[in-house]
């Protein structure tokens, strides 16, 4: 660990662990590399956490009551120091909207979710955004073929 990182482990439930395993495994995918919780995190800081929070209370707190932070399961994270910054601030930023006493851990799921479900509503998107310019491709390949030599077989 250099002076530019922050170094943390946290003991988590086994739902946050799967949680963190998921942003792990979708943010691989997305880069085409390899990536650990830290990337992740330094990755989302560098993006920006204002938009963290932009969910509505009750899905936040929803969020929380049903992926408990505290569990068994330790997991180890080294982060940049400006994202450590970021994830504090984030910290109490979603303290006073949800109106509770956050832990770092509760942030880092609060993020996590976050992460995951913007994901899966981008490749959610894209997918319909796809199907529909196929079908528009299908459709005007359709109307630009010259049907006078070909027999349907149906």
């Amino acid at each position: 660990m250099t002076e530019d990182t922050r170094a943390y482990t946290f003991e988590v439930s086994e739902t946050l662990f799967r949680l963190a395993t998921e942003g792990v495994h979708l943010r691989s995918n997305e880069t085409k590399q390899f990536q650990s919780l830290g990337h992740l995190v330094n990755a989302r800081a560098a993006e920006g956490m204002s938009a963290l929070g932009s969910s509505d209370v009750s899905t936040l707190k929803t969020h929380l009551s049903r992926i408990p932070t505290k569990g068994p399961i330790k997991i180890s994270l080294t982060i940049s120091k400006t994202s450590a910054k970021s994830l504090s601030e984030a910290k109490e930023r979603l303290g006073k909207i949800i109106g509770e006493h956050l832990t770092l851990c509760d942030a880092l799921s609060l993020l996590l979710f976050d992460y995951i479900a913007q994901t899966k509503a981008d490749r959610l998107i894209a997918k319909a955004l796809g199907d529909e310019a196929s079908g528009e491709r299908d459709e005007l390949r359709n109307k630009t073929r010259d049907d006078s030599n070909v027999i349907r077989l149906r």
